[in-house]
């Protein structure tokens, strides 16, 4: 099968009829890329900076601009198709028609990290590790440390 995997970097897509990058490679990446004011054509499920457009497929978006630019035919900075395969990361978002992420299937396991606007804040859908805690990786929703919990730089005991 081709379209295994598919880089990104430094390219610019603005202005397309479809979405700036659809993709259904194995793996994608786009890196410090710019995909704004895409969708023109106005066809429902083609109007993102960045489509998912087969849910198996693994897709990072970071450090790239997928904005709406002011316009109307833009609506989702990343659209995907299965949001646990799918990670936006230091990406500004903004200006987009109707959502800066959306994902058909799986929102809640997308992993948004520092992007722009801050509508989506953080959210990393398994558990957080910190340091080399015993037991390993955290079940979701929690937090597992090696180290001391602090609160206002005071050790935190659970009220």
């Amino acid at each position: 099968a081709n379209n295994r995997d598919f880089t990104l970097s430094g390219c610019t897509a603005v202005g397309h009829s479809w979405s700036g990058v659809g993709t259904a490679a194995q793996t994608t990446v786009v890196s410090g890329s710019r995909c704004d004011d895409n969708g023109r054509a106005l066809v429902d499920g083609n109007r993102a900076g960045v489509r998912q457009v087969a849910a198996a497929a693994r897709v990072l978006v970071n450090g790239t601009a997928c904005g709406g630019a002011g316009g109307v035919a833009q609506q989702h900075g990343v659209l995907a198709e299965d949001g646990a395969n799918c990670a936006v990361v230091g990406c500004d978002l903004s200006g987009n028609a109707v959502e800066t992420v959306l994902a058909a299937a799986n929102f809640g396991k997308m992993t948004l990290v520092g992007n722009l606007p801050f509508q989506h804040k953080n959210f990393l859908p398994g558990g957080l590790m910190l340091g080399e805690p015993a037991g390993g990786a955290a079940p979701p929703g929690s937090i597992n440390a090696s180290g001391e919990v602090c609160r206002n730089n005071v050790a935190y005991t659970r009220p």
